[in-house]
Order: structure tokens, then sequence, then C-alpha cells
């Protein structure tokens, strides 16, 4: 385990050695598995920049040599909030992660695929929580993070279930009769 503030959080730590990570600033703990390798964390984050607060954490658990595949978060950003857990999916395989600094530089058109190669990049298959429009939401997705079934109570107490197609487009809603 290692615990560190923003300014002196460590890369990606795998088998023991570190790679650069440059989009990773915020405090909080890594967890590591009996190999040395990262396997989870804990990390926190918040600022108040000109009277807009920005606020941040999470508890995450890796699969084996991959990234994250169960997140508890919160997270405020002005006005806009949101929490909840997530669970996610994670390609088969070791995840490159010396590979994935060399495809940052790649022009963006080539950047999905070479991410997919370098075994990077999870697929979200639920959310529970609250969402940014204040509703509570549990919403379940396909092996290609399509949104499937979404459960939803607004902040009014107004109830639906939306069924979505492949392309995303609600096919029905169930809401409750009126009595």
């Amino acid at each position: 385990m290692t615990i560190a503030s923003s300014a002196r959080a460590p890369g990606f730590i795998g088998g023991g050695k570190e790679y650069p990570r440059p989009d990773r600033r915020m405090a909080g703990m890594l967890f590591f598995n009996d190999e040395g390798t990262e396997n989870g964390g804990l990390i926190f984050a918040g600022k108040d920049a000109g009277g807009k607060a920005s606020s941040g954490g999470s508890l995450t658990f890796d699969r084996y040599n991959q990234d994250q595949v169960v997140q508890l978060f919160g997270f405020e950003e002005g006005r806009e909030r949101s929490a909840g857990i997530k669970v996610n999916d994670q390609p088969e395989g070791r995840l490159d992660f010396p590979a994935v600094n060399r495809v940052r530089t790649l022009p963006a058109s080539q950047q999905d695929a070479a991410y997919r190669a370098a075994k990077v990049g999870g697929t979200q298959r639920l959310f529970a929580g609250r969402a940014t429009d204040k509703s509570s939401q549990l919403v379940l997705r396909d092996g290609q993070g399509r949104k499937r079934l979404v459960l939803r109570v607004g902040e009014d107490g107004a109830t639906s279930i939306d069924f979505l197609d492949q392309a995303g487009k609600v096919q029905r809603t169930v809401r409750p009769t009126a009595d």
C-alpha cells in the first residue's frame, strides 16, 4: 500500500516497476497485490477555485493485471454532483501500461485501435446511484457498454423503467398506472 499527496502521487506500478501516469493528480492510497502490481485504490481531491467547488473521491478494485472492475465514487463539479457504484468489464489479458504512454502520442484517429491492442479500456456494465440530473438510477448495459435497461426515480418522485435497443433508443417505457 502507498499513501501520497496529489503532488507526490506515483505513476502506475506494475510488477514492482513504475510507469509514468501524468493523469494521476489525486491524493490517496494505492493497493498492491502480492506481486507488487497496483490493484485498486482510495483517492480524493477537492478545491474551491473562484467560488466553484470541485470535489471527488473513489474506492476502486482492479481485475488481476487490469484496471478497475468495481468503483464506489462521489464527485461534485460546480453545481453537478453524482455518486454511486459502477461495475466494469475489462479486456482479457494483461494491461500493457508502457504502451499507454506511446498511444497518447498518436494522432486521435489511431488511438482507439491502439488502446484496444494494449488491452486498455473497460466497459461499464452497471451504475447504481445518484445521477447528475438528481435522479436515482440503476443502469444496466450490454457487453458493448450500451444502455439497455434504466430504472429511474426522479427528484420529484416520478418513476420509470426504460428498455433500450442497441442504438440506445428507448423501445418501451413503463410507468406506474394511476389508481
